[in-house]
């Protein structure tokens, strides 16, 4: 009884000190040689828990033809990037209307046309056709714009396509599983907005849909989610950003 319950104690104290939360196994029997207990089996690591890996060092990607900030930047389907528009030093008056494109290839950039107008805060969308929406922006921090336009990477061109309901900038855009595009929030003559807009890459067309939240939201995010909502084919979306009054 003494020899059982003293290995006892042990095993509590090995698996204490260890700090496993796995259930004790069984001591010992009397009179069995003396051992160090049997390892604990591994718990299950639940699905879709990220798996930890060797931070990965960084380095040089080439430098850009033109510094810029408030820019967008896009993966294409070919593996490039396109970047577009923003302001050339964070002064209102010079807003860029140039684009240019990385090649992970041979870690170069290169220009490609221009856009058909200077923005920044913009938005940047990789439509399902492999072209690039880009929807309103500003010229300056209080100029906002209601264009829009397509960038083709086959020939480095832009085309204009549908204006929206009402200039805005700082919103946020997510592709929808329909090949539709949604917009959501950002400012409109210096005030936040609440409002939504689809666009319809069929015929090239905005259209007002439901508000998204209660409270106006400028430089929200935007992600789709999956499952998607009901029977539709929207998607579930989730919206985050900060809250303005």
């Amino acid at each position: 009884m003494t020899r059982t319950l003293m290995a006892l104690v042990s095993v509590v104290l090995l698996v204490a000190a260890s700090g496993c939360s796995t259930a004790l196994t069984a001591p010992p029997a009397v009179g069995s040689p003396s051992s160090a207990p049997a390892a604990s089996p591994t718990p299950a690591v639940p699905a879709g828990t990220p798996v930890p890996t060797a931070a990965l060092p960084w380095t040089s990607a080439g430098r850009m033809a033109e510094t810029r900030v408030g820019h967008t930047a896009t993966l294409l389907r070919d593996g490039r990037v396109l970047v577009a528009g923003g302001f050339a030093d964070g002064e209102a008056n010079s807003v860029r209307v140039s684009a240019e494109l990385y090649d992970p290839a041979n870690g170069s950039w290169s220009r490609t046309g221009d856009m058909l107008q200077a923005r920044a805060g913009h938005t940047a969308t990789l439509l399902a056709d492999g072209t690039v929406l880009v929807a309103g922006g500003g010229t300056t921090p209080t100029d906002f714009l209601d264009s829009a336009e397509l960038f083709d990477p086959n020939t480095g061109s832009w085309r204009a396509t549908g204006k929206l309901h009402a200039p805005l900038a700082n919103a946020a855009a997510v592709l929808l599983p329909d090949g539709r595009v949604l917009l959501v929030g950002g400012e409109s003559s210096g005030d936040p907005q609440r409002t939504a807009q689809l666009y319809d890459p069929v015929k090239r067309t905005w259209s007002f849909t439901g508000e998204m939240m209660s409270t106006p939201r400028s430089g929200p995010t935007a992600t789709r989610t999956n499952p998607p909502v009901t029977t539709l084919t929207v998607g579930s979306l989730k919206v985050v950003g900060k809250a303005c009054k």
